[in-house]
């Protein structure tokens, strides 16, 4: 997200730079640092105050749900692109036929 908000110029340069395997590591980085960032504030804050620890509930939900709901999309319009082109699906080497349903029932677990 970080590179491509950095290509558009939405955030600084030094984002969308590469590493010699041409990945954008400095993005990378970034949010792994903020998960880290928000990983540590929510123990700090637990042990300073017991009851944050439902705070980072409420936030942790709120932010899983809306992410899952465009893979949910994703996957019902991959399996009915697959029944609408059975010719095309019949053509493509790797074939799994039933991934996208053992994902859908993974993530609704």
């Amino acid at each position: 997200m970080l590179y491509k908000l950095s290509i558009d110029h939405q955030v600084p340069a030094f984002f969308s730079h590469f590493s010699k395997r041409l990945v954008p590591n400095v993005a990378i980085l970034s949010i792994a640092v903020g998960i880290l960032v928000g990983f540590l504030l929510d123990v700090i804050a637990t042990m300073i105050n017991k009851s944050a620890s439902s705070f980072f509930v409420v936030v942790y939900s709120s932010s899983v749900l809306p992410g899952m709901v465009p893979w949910f999309v994703i996957l019902i319009s991959e399996l009915k692109f697959r029944r609408q082109n059975p010719e095309i699906m019949r053509s493509i080497r790797l074939n799994y036929r039933y991934i996208h349903t053992l994902t859908i029932s993974r993530l609704v677990c």
